[in-house]
This record gives structure tokens, sequence and C-alpha cells, in this order.
């Protein structure tokens, strides 16, 4: 995989970053460039450095089996790191994985312009955390509080949704004010370069690599944390290891480790400025509205019930229905998150929540059940 040199342009209002991307092996049905664009009112803080283009399409490199060979400088320190993490990756996911060497034209260390913090926001639980927890006022360490949040079209939001953007964009710049940091806005395409419904992990690529892209005036970039420590060693792993992706310049972060999804969903419970903007939904979602029907709008629901705060919440307008709850669909990588639940539920002596959350993990075992041995065999062959 051929990443070649940057095309930075101006247009219609917003500067956009763009590589074309060669692939030297087939299939070939991938998009012909990778592009991400900003508002010209944050253009100041866009990267000329390659670092992040690489870093977005590692998953990508990783499917294909495909080195990846960057016409232009990376920093060192992130090449090194970045074939350090590719091992790690294909250590946890050998079944998905294929080893790779990532090289470029040349090396030239990054050298930091600035001191600010940044962190990714979707208004989830986990970046809805992070950010409340490094606001200013919230972060009792000075030099670790945050100055940009970011949220991305794109991601979870697609660049088909625009009126949907333009509503949470709206919302969050409200709420960013309030708490004293500005909002980025960003749009890419990188998502369409996942061919393999692998979304959940190949994220986390394309989050710390926008945080590449968008690192001048930055010291540190926060992400949200998708695992914890608790599940150990494979939350600690996964957690600890995209350290890797830092540069001399920039010092990537994974934070919120140290809490379970459950631990988070309680603590927001109790700040007001999440009552209005908490949006979890993955499937039906309207604006900042949760459709209170999917897998994650029921674990979210579930948490603030035993919260006692989801009446709270106006962006789950509907009831919590068990039934639903006990049949909903949960992810082969998240039955960690809902053991954490019905531990919850138990310590709240809600044994009728606990007794739908083990359903559910219940039910859920005979779907993961040929998906779990199709992965043990391609580990043990």
């Amino acid at each position: 995989m051929l990443i070649h040199p940057l095309t930075p342009k101006y247009e219609n209002g917003e500067l956009c970053v763009s590589a074309r991307i060669e692939l030297e092996k087939p299939p070939y049905d991938f998009p012909k460039i990778l592009w991400f664009r900003f508002p010209e009112a944050h253009a100041h803080l866009v990267s000329d450095c390659p670092d992040g283009f690489a870093i977005a399409l590692l998953s990508t490199a990783l499917h294909r089996g495909e080195d990846i060979h960057v016409r232009g400088t990376l920093s060192p320190a992130l090449t090194y790191g970045l074939n350090e993490f590719q091992y790690v990756q294909n250590l946890r996911k050998s079944h998905r994985y294929k080893p790779i060497q990532i090289h470029a034209d040349g090396y030239k260390r990054g050298k930091s312009i600035g001191s600010k913090a940044a962190s990714t926001f979707s208004g989830g639980i986990d970046s809805f955390y992070t950010v409340w927890s490094h606001i200013p006022q919230n972060e009792p360490i000075a030099g670790n509080e945050l100055s940009y949040a970011i949220f991305v079209q794109g991601f979870d939001i697609g660049l088909h949704e625009q009126r949907m953007f333009d509503a949470c964009r709206t919302a969050y710049q409200t709420l960013m004010a309030e708490w004293g940091i500005e909002l980025v806005t960003a749009r890419t395409n990188v998502r369409q370069f996942d061919k393999w419904n692998n979304w959940i992990s190949a994220a986390t690529f394309a989050t710390i690599g926008l945080g590449h892209i968008v690192s001048r005036g930055l010291s540190r970039y926060y992400v949200p944390a998708n695992d914890e420590y608790a599940e150990y060693p494979k939350g600690a792993v996964a957690t600890l290891a995209d350290a890797l992706l830092s540069s001399e310049s920039l010092l990537v972060i994974e934070d919120g480790a140290q809490l379970t999804r459950f631990e988070k969903t309680a603590l927001l419970s109790h700040v007001p400025a999440a009552y209005n903007y908490l949006r979890t939904c993955s499937d039906k979602h309207n604006g900042l509205m949760n459709c209170c029907e999917c897998g994650r709008c029921l674990n979210t629901m579930v948490a603030l019930e035993l919260s006692g705060a989801l009446q709270n919440f106006k962006t789950f307008p509907l009831p919590l229905q068990r039934s639903k709850l006990r049949t909903s669909v949960l992810a082969y990588p998240n039955r960690q998150l809902l053991l954490g639940y019905i531990q919850g539920a138990l310590a709240q002596r809600r044994y009728d929540l606990a007794f739908d959350l083990s359903t559910k993990l219940l039910v859920n075992y005979t779907r993961w059940g040929r998906k779990w041995l199709g992965q043990k065999g391609a580990k043990n062959r």
C-alpha cells in the first residue's frame, strides 16, 4: 500500500487534506483517495505530516497483509511504534490480521509547537466521560486540561446524514462552550476503507490518526477507552498498546480504562449536563435522540435505571422495555461489559434486571457459538 504525498486544498469554506492510496495487490475495490476535511477556522491545527494517514489505514493494511510505504517523511518514533503495535495486534487477532512492515521515503522527528490537549467526542459514554473529566474545572493537574473536543462526521454518523450531524454539532458547540473548551469538527471517508465490518477496531486507528492530523498546537491527545483494565490481560494490553502510536511531538493517551462502562455511566448519571446530550444509539439514532431499542441503548438505560437517573435523561424518550433487553444483540467482544452490568444489578438488589441481563447473555452465547468456534479453530491452525 502506497500512501502518496498529502494534498491540501481549500474549497467551500473547508480545508481538505487528502492522499492518493495505491494498492499493490487485489482486491482493488477501495477508494482511491483518503481525505479529511476541516472548517477553515480550524485550519491552523492541521498538520502537513502523513503520520495520521499511516495510522488511519493500519487496519486496512493488516487485514490485507499489505506493507505500508509512505511517499514522504514519517516520525521515527511513530514508525517504530507502528511496527511494534502491529506485532501486538497480530498476537491478539491472528485470525484477522497478517504481519506487515511500515516504511517511508524518509524520517523526520516531529517538533512540538504547542502544549494543548484534545480528545474526540461522539456524545457516547466513553467520550462523554473523558471530556467531562478533563474540562478545566474538573482536571486537578495543570497542563492536563482539554482545550479541544473533536466531533467527526464519517465515523458513527455517516457522510450522508448531514442534517443529523448539523443538529448534533449545534448542540455540542453549546455544551462545549459551557465547559470552556472549543468544538472542532471534521469530515472523513476513512470508514469506506473498512471492508470487513470491523469498525470497532478500525475506529480506534482512525481516531488516533485523526489526532495526529490535527496535532499542530497539541502535545497530548486523549482517546476515550473502549476497553478496561479489569478485563486483564486483554483489556490492559489493548489499552496500553495505543500509546505506541505516539510521536516525538504528540503523546497518545488511552483514557478512562480504570473504570468499567457501567461505572462511567453511573458517574455521568449525576452530571446534569449529560441529561440533554448523551447519545449512545447505534441503530436508529435521530439527532440527539436515542432509539431506546437497540442493544447499546438498552445497556445504557439499564445502567441509568440502576443509578436511579434514567428519568432525568431527555435523550432516552421511551421507557426501558425488559422484553427487548432480554433478546437484544450483544457483540462478542462486549461480553465482559455485560458481566459488569449484571454485577451492578446484583449489588443494587435489582434481581429482575440481573435476570434480564443474564438471559441476554445466554441468548447471545447461542449466537456467538459458531463464530467463537471458528476463531478458536483459526488460532489453533
